[in-house]
């Protein structure tokens, strides 16, 4: 285990989808060895189609982290979240890629932000 700050405790990783009615990625690079644990997802607004949002490592799909955004109309503050169960195990500066599919669109302005991801990074 590195001595990177922070390491040896659980952190939580944040990023923005901006856009999640247009398919899209963005990698967050890991802050210490560990392993992947929980994601969650808030949206900022009505979710009107189903859309999926997972998480990769160098390519391959951490299992139990994928979580399918569904049309309930519930609005801004709907809360999704989910645990990985397999393929999370990460080094210090490994590539965290955070995917969606572009399948939900939304009814959120242009210049807001759709939805925060936030992925936990457990010490190992």
């Amino acid at each position: 285990v590195t001595m990177e700050m922070g390491a040896g405790e659980t952190q939580w990783l944040t990023v923005p989808i901006m856009n999640i009615a247009t398919s899209g990625s963005v990698f967050i690079p890991a802050p210490f060895d560990g392993a992947l644990g929980r994601m969650k997802i808030a949206t900022n607004g009505e979710t009107l189609d189903v859309g999926e949002v997972h998480v990769n490592l160098a390519g391959v799909l951490v299992t139990g982290l994928s979580i399918s955004l569904d049309q309930s109309g519930q609005g801004a503050g709907e809360v999704y979240s989910t645990v990985a169960t397999g393929a999370n195990t990460v080094s210090e500066g490994d590539a965290i890629q955070v995917q969606w599919d572009g399948g939900a669109s939304s009814q959120m302005h242009a210049t807001e932000v759709d939805c925060i991801v936030a992925i936990e990074v457990l010490p190992v």
